[in-house]
């Protein structure tokens, strides 16, 4: 948790620097003549503002990552109930999750079939 407060003042100082960066490079455009510069300073803003939609997102991110107890308790027990239904209906990942579940040591494979297993 006090991970994730560091990570999230870290990125709203990086906000924070960002838009300052934004607010003098808008200075220095308004107060330029030259067509050169305004382009280049324009570009250097939209990048400013790529990375601060980025953070934000971030920040949105980080802030929305509560889960209630309800919640998660009932995902755990779902997937508990019928661990072969979440082998069969699952992605990769699920199914990586049963095996680590169900058998004590990979499983040893021998040229298209598998051995023996010790099972928890």
């Amino acid at each position: 948790m006090e991970q994730r407060n560091i990570n999230l003042y870290t990125l709203q100082q990086e906000l924070l620097k960002i838009e300052k960066q934004i607010n003098a490079s808008t200075s220095r455009f308004i107060e330029t003549t030259s067509q050169v510069i305004q382009r280049a300073l324009e570009k250097k803003i939209e990048e400013l503002e790529e990375q601060k939609l980025q953070i934000l997102q971030s920040i949105e991110l980080h802030s929305n990552n509560k889960i209630d107890f309800e919640t998660a308790l009932m995902a755990v027990l779902s997937f508990m109930e019928n661990p072969y239904k979440t082998w069969v209906n699952g992605d990769l990942k699920q199914k990586k999750l049963v095996q680590r579940l169900v058998f004590i040591k990979a499983l040893p494979q021998q040229r298209g079939h598998f051995n023996q297993v010790s099972i928890n």
